[in-house]
């Protein structure tokens, strides 16, 4: 399945295969899945969620501090 991870820095697109989830895709890419909160079609999704061909995630970094 076809599925695109866009980041603010970078896009990516990716081949992954059926019952693929969200943590699958971000270590494809070496992204590490503490940094960031995963968007799907406007909803914030787990990384245990699986995907379907066609899905586009939107990765929103997260940031801490004092």
């Amino acid at each position: 399945m076809k599925v695109k991870i866009k980041r603010k820095d970078a896009n990516h697109r990716m081949d992954l295969e059926d019952g693929s989830r969200v943590k699958d895709a971000l270590d494809s890419v070496e992204i590490n899945k503490e940094t960031v909160i995963v968007e799907r079609e406007g909803e914030i999704v787990s990384m245990e969620e699986e995907l379907v061909d066609g899905d586009e995630l939107k990765l929103i970094n997260v940031v801490s501090g004092g």
